[in-house]
């Protein structure tokens, strides 16, 4: 019975989580970035049919992504060709998620300021996921387009599962999925 309780309790906590991503999609401006707020690559109206783009998920959880174009996504999409990479990442800071990459990107470091959302290469191997803010020299690939407050649910644990996959326009999701 006990076991059934807390079984309960996760089902409910995923649901609340769930919708709370959903319900933040177009809450949070992406600090003045043009985000594809609401239309995340399954929905965007400008990808082209056979066009490669990359999914994300947190702990099963497909996030709304908008991918900088730069040498350094362009490794990690080539990187994805292989197949699926599963990053297991930790907190750091209080402010960030981060964790190796199997093999090096191409960066082009830049002192910069991330925002809750960011996701940048440190060095050439570690993917960083922010849900706070930080200052330091890193490669931009991309911006997780959800408020802060369900940036910080997903990425606030000490640890987290994040996948990439490659996705191609021929097959691109219909929806969110978890």
């Amino acid at each position: 019975m006990e076991c059934e309780q807390m079984h309960k309790n996760k089902t409910g906590r995923f649901a609340a989580l769930l919708a709370a991503l959903f319900l933040t999609l177009c809450a949070g401006a992406a600090g003045g970035r043009a985000a594809a707020c609401g239309s995340p690559a399954w929905e965007r109206e400008d990808m082209e049919q056979g066009e490669v783009s990359i999914q994300l998920s947190v702990d099963g959880v497909v996030l709304p992504v908008l991918w900088e174009e730069n040498e350094a996504v362009d490794g990690l999409a080539a990187l994805l060709e292989q197949g699926d990479v599963t990053v297991q990442t930790q907190r750091y800071g209080g402010f960030e998620q981060v964790g190796p990459l199997p093999s090096s990107l191409p960066r082009a470091e830049a002192q910069t300021t991330a925002v809750p959302g960011d996701i940048m290469l440190y060095g050439d191997d570690q993917i960083v996921f922010f849900f706070g803010s930080n200052t330091w020299a890193y490669t931009r690939l991309g911006h997780i387009d959800l408020a802060e407050e369900a940036l910080a649910s997903l990425l606030g644990a000490e640890n987290a599962a994040v996948t990439l996959s490659r996705v191609d326009g021929e097959s691109i999701p219909e929806g969110p999925t978890a």
